[in-house]
């Protein structure tokens, strides 16, 4: 398993079990069905659909998304989980390409430095 896959079903599960960042997930979602972030690398790519009650880590491309990220796996585990500080640079150096929304990938952002704090 590859580690940005690791640590996005570890994510996952500590979402799923952890209600208060459950109900950010419903604040992020507001009125909408659900938020598909993408991840997509030269060798493989998932997806996590957030839902109101439940979050899913599925692998493959999304059929449509709000976000999707594209790099090589260890820009995205670095620019994501280990110092997200850095991916600021990396989308300015053209490390990580985004298609959708900045706002998406700050609202994202912020689910996953929650998930981390609570992993604490």
């Amino acid at each position: 398993m590859s580690e940005l896959k690791r640590r996005l079903k570890e994510m996952v599960e500590r979402i799923n079990e952890t209600p208060n960042l459950l109900n950010a997930i419903k604040e992020w979602i507001d009125g909408y069905d659900g938020k598909t972030i993408g991840f997509k690398m030269p060798s493989e790519a998932l997806y996590i659909a957030f839902g109101k009650g439940e979050v899913r880590m599925i692998e493959g491309e999304p059929a449509s998304f709000d976000l999707m990220l594209l790099s090589e796996e260890e820009n995205l585990v670095d620019g994501i989980f280990k110092d997200p500080t850095r991916m600021r640079q990396y989308l300015k150096e053209g490390i990580v390409t985004i298609w959708g929304n900045m706002h998406e990938l700050l609202k994202f952002a912020e689910i996953v430095i929650k998930s981390i704090q609570m992993g604490k």
